[in-house]
């Protein structure tokens, strides 16, 4: 068993710092595609804006996965001198910034784009 390192409270913060850059990306390629015409460049069903930034959004979701697994594994390591409060902390804090990755990318799924 391990105890807690320094690195742990940057953990805890590292899901929100993710959605903090997933919202910014998301919305700044958004906008950037408006800016640009993407949205009435038609691919199958939808336009290239909604792909460019449903891959922007993906790809933040699969960083947030990735974090939330990290603080998964730091807990599973041990944190003995702490207590039981970073283990609930770590994981805790990653899966609502994960969450709220996710729900704050749904409306450019749904929404319409640039009018």
């Amino acid at each position: 068993m391990r105890g807690a390192r320094a690195t742990d409270l940057l953990l805890a913060i590292s899901g929100f710092v993710v959605w903090s850059a997933a919202f910014s990306a998301v919305y700044a390629v958004f906008s950037l595609g408006c800016w640009l015409g993407w949205d009435r460049v038609g691919i199958g069903p939808t336009s290239l804006q909604k792909i460019a930034t449903a891959i922007v959004w993906l790809a933040f979701i699969l960083l947030g996965g990735v974090v939330v697994w990290l603080a998964r594994q730091r807990v599973r390591q041990g944190l003995e001198p702490v207590k039981p409060f970073l283990g609930v902390l770590l994981p805790a804090a990653n899966l609502a910034a994960l969450a709220a990755t996710i729900i704050t990318g749904l409306p450019i799924l749904l929404a319409s784009s640039c009018h």
